[in-house]
């Protein structure tokens, strides 16, 4: 998600799967949305945030030595709520807006290495450009 030059991140708790590492604000599909309507659910429930789809980032599969999944990321907008007014990633706390270039400084999990990738490299939608509900 977007908030002019920087993206949200969050960090995952301490306790669990990929516990303590940095991830992208999301979560499951339901049996009864898209991807990008569980986007927005998930970042709605969990930080309190409402976005925008503005259209699709990528979309990777990966598989963890039990089980596989498939992300589907999208590139969104912040429209309000939770994190805009909190820490622009100079602080501790969790979640942070970043630059892309400061992403390197954050423990991500392997299947986000490739998103990362992209990012630096300056994948991200034009100003102004079509959007994707």
């Amino acid at each position: 998600m977007w908030r002019g030059p920087r993206l949200l991140i969050a960090r995952r708790p301490d306790e669990g799967l990929l516990g303590g590492l940095w991830e992208f604000p999301g979560g499951k599909v339901e049996p009864d949305e898209t991807a990008a309507e569980a986007a927005c659910r998930e970042v709605r429930e969990e930080l309190g945030v409402s976005v925008e789809i503005l259209g699709p980032l990528a979309e990777l599969r990966h598989a963890y030595s039990h089980f596989r999944i498939t992300l589907h990321l999208f590139h969104a907008r912040w429209l309000g709520g939770g994190p805009a007014t909190g820490d622009t990633g100079s602080g501790s706390g969790s979640p942070r807006w970043v630059l892309p270039a400061e992403l390197d400084r954050y423990a991500f999990p392997a299947a986000n290495h490739e998103v990362i990738r992209q990012l630096r490299c300056g994948n991200r939608p034009a100003p102004g450009g079509p959007r994707q509900a």
